[in-house]
């Protein structure tokens, strides 16, 4: 049975995500464990301002390393899951007592491969309707573009915020940019398998 590419597109992505993570995770617990040896703790960072990780944290603090190392991959790959996690994110920056999993990045790390799949849902079906496989309906490709401009205004109104003279490069802003030029193309997709099966219609 031929599997959909509405189910595997986002099924794969978010199998990437995650096995990313994880090996980086794994990998640096196991590093972690490694270094602390007898005593059980592991100073991290420079010696000036180095911090002693104890045994029973190994595994976050590796999932937080994790995070950081796999956040651009994760900020370009599911840039969409950025418009409903901006609330969230807004909030948590002001949150004085906030749960280490509401840092940026373990967030984005945890929760924008799952809040994507729509997204990618949506890029597989309009492949599908490229290929004629199925039916684009208008309502997806009108709605699908208007997604595409949004992403692409704010890709280019970032990028121009970013060169105004003595303006501080913010390096997650410039990943979002990246991210959302990205999917300004994926999402054009729609628009492009409407206007396609509309002039095979009328050929």
């Amino acid at each position: 049975m031929r599997i959909s590419l509405m189910t595997a597109i986002p099924g794969l992505v978010v199998l990437c995500s995650y096995s990313l993570l994880g090996g980086f995770t794994v990998r640096n617990y196991l590093r972690m464990r490694e270094a602390g040896g007898q005593t059980g703790r592991v100073d991290v960072g420079p010696a000036s301002i180095s911090i002693q990780v104890p045994q029973n944290q190994f595994f976050r603090f590796g999932f937080e390393r994790a995070s950081v190392l796999t956040e651009h991959f994760t900020m370009v790959m599911n840039a969409p899951a950025a418009f409903v996690s901006l609330p969230f994110l807004t909030l948590a920056e002001h949150w004085s007592r906030a749960a280490w999993w509401t840092l940026p990045w373990v967030w984005k790390g945890l929760t924008f491969p799952l809040l994507a799949i729509p997204a990618w849902m949506l890029v597989g079906y309009s492949i599908e309707a490229l290929l004629s496989e199925r039916r684009m309906l208008t309502w997806v490709a009108v709605g699908s573009g208007l997604l595409a401009g949004v992403c692409a205004t704010l890709a280019i109104g970032l990028r121009i915020d970013e060169s105004r003279p003595g303006r501080l490069v913010d390096e997650t802003e410039r990943w979002y940019v990246i991210g959302l030029a990205v999917w300004a193309f994926l999402l054009i997709a729609a628009l492009i398998a409407w206007a396609h099966q509309r002039r095979l219609q009328r050929g």
